[in-house]
């Protein structure tokens, strides 16, 4: 996989000012990491941001960044809904 293929199923988040957003792939959830995330602290998202980064570098597969992605978004309450 690369970092711009589709995830199995995208991860819907709510960003408060910025809107809801649905995260689709590794790059996506680089670019919300590194812009739009309201705080940037806290270990899973500290986790997610070396983990995407990794998947840049073909380190870790899109599935393990994916489940990273998710972590950090749960540890900020920003995920709306997985099924």
């Amino acid at each position: 996989m690369t970092i711009y293929e589709e995830w199995p199923r995208g991860v819907p988040i709510d960003l408060g000012d910025d809107g809801f957003v649905v995260v689709h792939n590794t790059f996506e959830a680089s670019i919300i990491l590194s812009n739009c995330w309201p705080e940037r602290a806290g270990s899973a998202y500290s986790r997610a941001m070396e983990v995407l980064y990794d998947a840049f570098d073909d380190v870790v597969d899109d599935d393990t960044a994916r489940l990273a992605f998710i972590a950090a978004a749960e540890e900020a309450r920003l995920v709306v809904q997985l099924h």
